[in-house]
């Protein structure tokens, strides 16, 4: 079957919305929102305010459940953007503990530049630690850091940067990637944030996926999310809702922990979900009275 729908102006968007059910009190406020997201996107934090609609329905297969307001849908599609700004400032602390605490760990083992030597077996597979230096090499070589060019105009051997200025380049990704493929090091460094490395090679891998989602623009509310975390021993209550934000919440929570003991997170989200309150709590995970718990205290 070709695709054969046609393109809507931002007008002709809101006013299908309208004929489906939507309450909308201010049509140029909304046309504007429209404007600025587009009508696709809006769609997506739509649908959970649908059903299905009556044979003979003329515009599309979709209603809205009565009494669903423009502004309603507004509020959440804010929320998920605040909820998204607050998730990746707090992976932006955890990615930099995790890789000092990497570096930290290899530095004092192997010296400044590891990565560049095939002689040990940091990495599992010789074949891992070559595509892993490759993709670093490139990274550097895009690299518009200052220190970077310092190094290259001061220094003949090595050829590249100790380790802490290649770090400055390289993504959580690669990171994590790192320590999966790690040969040596990796309890010290799960140990350090207290878990072990089965444990924290999934949560680096689900944080990862989940940054990408919000540098992305993604929508976090109301959807599952894939790779999830592997359950802490001391928190396996946490850890029963598969692939809801609340789980990477609280992987989120419990580094956060470690590395400054901050407030902050959890201040954040008691502020959205008080600033939402159209927001349903297990849309994204999270069950009533959830900051009650020692965990979030």
């Amino acid at each position: 079957m070709q695709y054969a729908k046609p393109v809507l102006t931002v007008a002709a968007g809101v006013q299908r919305l309208q004929h489906k059910g939507l309450a909308i009190a201010d049509v140029p406020s909304a046309e504007r929102f429209i404007r600025a997201i587009g009508y696709f996107r809006f769609r997506g934090y739509a649908l959970p305010f649908m059903v299905p609609a009556l044979a003979g329905f003329a515009h599309g297969t979709r209603v809205f459940k009565p009494n669903t307001a423009f502004v309603e849908i507004q509020s959440v599609y804010e929320f998920d953007r605040a909820l998204r700004n607050l998730v990746m400032d707090q992976i932006d602390r955890i990615e930099v503990a995790v890789r000092t605490a990497i570096l930290q760990e290899l530095n004092t083992a192997h010296g400044p530049h590891w990565y560049l030597d095939f002689s040990k077996q940091i990495f599992k597979d010789r074949k891992d630690q070559a595509k892993w230096f490759s993709e670093a090499t490139r990274e550097v070589e895009r690299s518009s850091h200052q220190f970077i060019d310092h190094y290259t105009r001061t220094y003949t051997s090595p050829l590249l940067p100790p380790s802490w200025a290649v770090a400055e380049c390289l993504s959580l990704g690669k990171w994590s990637t790192l320590y999966k493929e790690l040969n040596m090091g990796k309890g010290a460094i799960a140990a350090s944030f207290g878990t072990t490395p089965p444990i924290f090679e999934s949560w680096l891998r689900s944080l990862n996926v989940l940054r990408n989602a919000c540098a992305h623009h993604s929508r976090i509310w109301n959807r599952a999310l894939p790779f999830d975390p592997k359950a802490h021993p001391q928190y396996l209550n946490h850890f029963t809702n598969a692939g809801t934000f609340y789980m990477r919440a609280v992987v989120i929570r419990i580094l956060t922990n470690v590395i400054d003991s901050n407030h902050y997170f959890v201040e954040g989200l008691r502020y959205l979900f008080h600033a939402h309150p159209e927001v349903n709590l297990p849309s994204v995970g999270f069950a009533p009275g959830w900051d009650n718990d020692p965990l979030w205290q």
